[in-house]
């Protein structure tokens, strides 16, 4: 895929307006291949001879140019010369897609077809992920068939996009490996809490035994202390978690949203494991006699 950045104007603005477009050169199946989606239209044939002044549009180009409903069939221009113009018809709108960094917006981008011979330096080949090495000999045979000559060097687009990113892949398994353990020790410190709480409180509960209380009812007060505590930390650990996220991803141009859910789902979480912990330790507790209990100091 050979690609510039071209002036195009809109063949119905009386105004001749300038749009700058990156204007991709491509083979008839690269769309597909790359697995590109389209929004309305259809792809590149060989069956229409007048594709060769065809072109598809992404839905950035189609914001910037301004064009209107439908967009299909409507025809751009661009300079060929002085005071001439090469049309092309609209035969396909592109949804929008990363051709360069995600740290960068999605550009105004068109595919013009390439017909064989005209300049192609690359050969685009979507594996079934079955059998690679032999599919890679076969095309390299298939190659030499073609050109004895050149060399057969190949690459895959996955390995390209990992050196790409990263930067950003390492700093997610760091993210993941801290967030392991940042859970794991406040499981630890959780029910380390729960455990001193119900030991401090032991001739507490003995003394509630002997006035009838039932382990529901201790169970629920000391659950009750512990949700505070949660929900406190939660209020002040959100806020933080927040606007980290927010600040790493203003390194993107396409920003995901963060979900609520997930901070509602991490104190469900966390009141579950602190609930089972304060279960374990006042049904110990209560297993003790009233008499027991009071003796311990």
């Amino acid at each position: 895929m050979n690609y510039s950045n071209n002036a195009f104007f809109r063949d119905d603005d009386p105004e001749n307006n300038t749009y700058l477009l990156q204007q991709s050169w491509v083979s008839f199946d690269f769309p597909q291949t790359l697995g590109v989606r389209l929004v309305d239209g259809r792809f590149f044939s060989r069956e229409y001879g007048t594709d060769s002044t065809a072109v598809l549009l992404n839905e950035a180009a189609v914001r910037s140019m301004g064009l209107k409903e439908p967009v299909v069939g409507q025809y751009i221009r661009q300079p060929s010369g002085p005071n001439q113009f090469q049309r092309y018809k609209i035969i396909g709108v592109m949804k929008d897609f990363n051709i360069t960094s995600m740290h960068k917006a999605i550009d105004p981008a068109c595919f013009s077809v390439l017909y064989p011979g005209g300049g192609d330096q690359f050969a685009t080949i979507r594996l079934s992920g079955k059998n690679i090495p032999a599919t890679i000999k076969a095309i390299e045979n298939t190659w030499k068939t073609f050109t004895p000559t050149q060399p057969f060097q190949y690459e895959f687009f996955t390995d390209s996009w990992n050196n790409l990113y990263m930067s950003e892949i390492k700093t997610g398994k760091i993210f993941i490996l801290f967030s392991v353990l940042a859970i794991f020790i406040a499981c630890l410190g959780l029910i380390g809490l729960v455990t001193f709480m119900t030991n401090k409180r032991t001739k507490e509960i003995g003394i509630r035994k002997t006035y009838g209380a039932s382990v529901k009812v201790v169970l629920n007060l000391l659950l009750r202390e512990v949700a505070y505590l949660i929900l406190i930390a939660s209020v002040i650990a959100y806020p933080i978690d927040y606007f980290g996220s927010k600040y790493w991803m203003e390194g993107f141009a396409d920003k995901a949203q963060i979900n609520p859910l997930i901070y509602v789902l991490s104190t469900i979480i966390v009141i579950i494991i602190g609930f089972l912990s304060i279960s374990y330790q006042t049904i110990k507790a209560a297993s003790h006699s009233p008499a027991d209990a009071l003796r311990i100091e």
